[in-house]
Parts: structure tokens; sequence; C-alpha cells
């Protein structure tokens, strides 16, 4: 967002692009609305505006909601499950170290693509066109290969995944 004009407009407010806010997409179940900024997480009443909660992590992508419960991917690679209702964290997985134990190699740093809900099962796409399959309690319960790069944000519809590929060709997954 180029926010030039509104500085140039408002000198008085002696506001630099680097010291605004700067964070991943705000996310609202109905009740609560999630805030990640560059360094924190906090969780918003949505009728009040009143903070119930600030966490010390920041999120990589856009975080999801499923049952009261918000799902989120850290900078330093943990899968991160908050409880909505009750503000506080039910777990915290290493995904790099979960990785690495399941493929019984060295741990790796992961460059994370996206995130879905699916079946109750959380879908973690990779940049290198991998995606890890966790259960709902954290735990990596497989990793399957695409059969090309990911090129867009894969999207869901009728149980298939469907991206474009680094050649803009639509993939379809079943």
């Amino acid at each position: 967002m180029n926010l030039n004009w509104f500085i140039n407009l408002n000198p008085s407010l002696n506001l630099k692009q680097s010291s605004l806010f700067n964070g991943r997409e705000i996310i609202n179940n109905g009740s609560k609305i999630i805030v990640s900024s560059n360094k924190n997480t906090y969780l918003i009443e949505a009728d009040s505006g009143r903070i119930l909660k600030k966490f010390n992590f920041s999120s990589t992508i856009k975080p999801i909601i499923n049952n009261n419960i918000a799902f989120f991917l850290t900078k330093n690679s943990f899968l991160i499950a908050v409880d909505l209702l009750n503000p506080q964290i039910l777990y915290s997985q290493d995904v790099n170290l979960q990785v690495a134990k399941f493929l019984d190699s060295k741990k790796k740093s992961l460059s994370f693509k996206d995130m879905k809900l699916l079946n109750d099962e959380i879908y973690i796409f990779l940049d290198n066109s991998f995606i890890l399959n966790f259960k709902n309690n954290g735990q990596l319960n497989q990793i399957k290969k695409l059969p090309s790069k990911i090129n867009t944000f894969p999207i869901v519809i009728d149980s298939s995944i469907l991206y474009l590929n680094l050649k803009k060709k639509l993939i379809v997954v079943n």
C-alpha cells in the first residue's frame, strides 16, 4: 500500500513508512478479530475492540480458524494452535523438526506458501511443491509431492486442489 500521499498531506504526523503497521491479513470469526503484526499477534473482541490477549509470535501467512481454534505458522516455523474462547496456546509444534523426524533426516528450513484446512486436517503448502498434512493435534501425518511446482496460491473446490504451475498451466489434484 502506498501511503506517501497521506504522509505528504499530513507532515505534522512525522510518519515514516518503516514505522507504520505491517503484518498479515486481519481475520474475523464473528466475535473475535485476529491481527498479526511484525512481532506480535493480538486477539481482539469484535464488539468492543478490547484486546483480549497479546501473543509474542507473528504469523508468516494468513492464519486459519476452525471451531474456535486459530492455527498460525510463525516466522520461526512453528505451527501454533490458539483457543479463541479461552485465549491460550493449545500447542506449538516445530514444523521443521517434525519434517526432519518424519523423513529421518537433518532439520532443514522450509519455505511456506499457504495453509488450508481440509477435512479437519491442516495442509501446509511449501514453495518447493510439497504438501505437509498435519492432524488437528499438530502432529505431522504425511508429506506429499505435487505433480509440478506451485506458481499461485492453491484453491480447494469439491475436495480437489487447483493451482497454476510455473508454465501457467492449471493443475488439478484430487
